[in-house]
């Protein structure tokens, strides 16, 4: 639980498929990002799924992924196609500071409706 800074381990998903690295990396994340109220951009729950790809893109950076479990890939694509167009500095910056504000800022100057 990233905002309760706790991390879990699932027993019954440890001995599926999943590269563990990835998983924990991608946890880790959750919670380095956290400020007490959301972790990344994901306040309010309204960017959950693209706060999502984005941590699954930097852990793939970090750790890679050396399993064929891809829960995330249409998060993934969906986070690759907004990084076009707002720019990858901007979701670097709202992910990392909890920056909200410069994502929708963005996305409104690019003519998406928040």
């Amino acid at each position: 639980n990233p905002i309760t800074n706790i991390l879990e381990f699932n027993i019954d998903r440890m001995n599926e498929d999943y590269d563990m690295k990835h998983v924990l990396m991608h946890q880790l994340l959750n919670i380095i990002t956290n400020n007490g109220e959301f972790y990344g951009f994901n306040k309010n729950n309204k960017f959950e799924a693209l706060n999502e790809g984005y941590a699954e893109i930097i852990t793939n950076y970090l750790v890679g992924n050396e399993s064929d479990n891809d829960d995330l890939h249409n998060e993934l694509i969906t986070t690759n196609m907004i990084a076009l167009m707002v720019g990858n500095d901007v979701l670097f910056e709202a992910y990392f500071n909890n920056n909200v504000e410069a994502l929708i800022n963005s996305l409104i100057n690019e003519g998406v409706e928040v």
